[in-house]
C-alpha cells in the first residue's frame, strides 16, 4: 500500500531533513522527485479535481493506493498523516500544508480528539483509540513558525484544553480507548511527554532558543533536537563523510507504477 501515514510518513520525513541537515542536493532531489509522484497518483479530492483546494473549499486528500496498480485501496486517513502538513511547510509548500492541516483541524473538532483512523466516505472513526500522538500538534507548531498566523495559537489552545479536558488522569495523562465515549486506558505514551508537549510548550514559547535561532535546528520524528551547523563540522573533519548519498544516475524515485 502507498500512502503518506503510518510505516511510510517518516521516510519522507527523513528525505527532506537529511537534505537540509547535510547539505546533500540528492537527498532532496529524491524527495521533491517522491512530492510530485504523491501528487500524481495519491492526491485527488471527492470531485477528482486537481491535488489543490478547490473553489468550493473541498481538502485534497492523500489516498491510500495500491503500489502496483495505483487503485484506491481504502477511504481512511490515519493520525500520522498529520504530520505531513509539518512536512510540507518545512519543504515551503504552505498553501497544500494549510489544506492538509484544515482536514485533520475538522476531525480533531468532530471528536474532541482525533480516532487513529478515520473513514472519509463513511464519515466516521474506523479505529477509536487516541495514544496522545504529537503529529498535529508537530505540524500546527511548523505552520505557526512558516506563517506567525495566531490562527495556529488559537488551534493549539483548542488542543491543550481538549488534552486537558478528555485525557488527564490521576497520574497524568491517558491514552484514549475510544474517542466516541472518551474512556480511558492505563498507559501514558513516552512520546506524550517527549514530543507531544515539546511542540505545544514550543508553539507559546517565542523567545526559547529553538525558536530564536530556528533556521540552525531540526527535530527528528521523535523530536530530538539536531544542531545542524555543528553536525555539518562534525562531518566536515571526518575523511569519507557517511553523510555523502550514493548517485544512482537515470533513476527515478515512484510511489507507484
Amino acid at each position: 500500500m502507498s500512502g503518506i501515514g503510518a510505516g511510510q510518513d517518516s521516510f519522507y520525513e527523513y528525505l527532506l531533513k537529511s537534505g537540509i541537515l547535510f547539505n546533500d542536493s540528492e537527498m532532496i532531489r529524491m524527495f521533491n522527485e517522491s512530492l510530485v509522484s504523491i501528487r500524481q497518483r495519491l492526491c485527488k479530492t471527492f470531485d477528482d479535481m486537481n491535488c489543490i483546494c478547490s473553489e468550493a473549499n473541498q481538502h485534497p486528500i492523500y489516498w491510500n493506493t495500491n503500489m502496483f496498480t495505483g487503485d484506491l485501496v481504502n477511504s481512511w486517513v490515519d493520525s500520522l498523516q498529520s504530520a505531513w502538513p509539518g512536512i510540507l511547510a518545512l519543504a515551503g509548500e504552505l498553501r497544500d500544508a494549510k489544506c492538509q492541516h484544515q482536514l485533520h483541524l475538522t476531525i480533531w473538532r468532530q471528536f474532541g480528539l482525533p480516532p487513529e483512523r478515520f473513514n472519509l466516505l463513511l464519515n466516521m472513526s474506523e479505529l477509536a483509540f487516541y495514544p496522545l500522538r504529537p503529529e498535529f500538534a508537530e505540524s500546527t507548531y511548523h505552520l505557526y513558525r512558516a506563517t506567525k498566523d495566531p490562527l495556529y495559537h488559537r488551534i493549539g489552545a483548542m488542543i491543550v484544553n481538549n488534552l486537558d479536558r478528555y485525557a488527564r488522569a490521576k497520574c497524568g495523562f491517558a491514552t484514549i480507548h475510544s474517542v466516541e465515549d472518551m474512556s480511558h486506558e492505563d498507559r501514558m505514551e513516552s512520546f506524550f511527554l517527549s514530543e507531544t508537549l515539546k511542540y505545544l510548550y514550543l508553539l507559546f514559547d517565542e523567545s526559547h532558543p529553538l525558536n530564536v535561532y530556528e533556521e540552525d535546528y531540526l527535530f527528528t520524528t521523535q523530536a530530538h533536537i539536531l544542531p545542524i551547523t555543528r553536525l555539518r563540522e562534525l562531518a566536515n573533519t571526518l575523511p569519507n563523510s557517511p553523510f555523502k548519498t550514493v548517485q544512482f544516475p537515470n533513476q527515478t524515485l515512484l510511489v507507484c507504477s
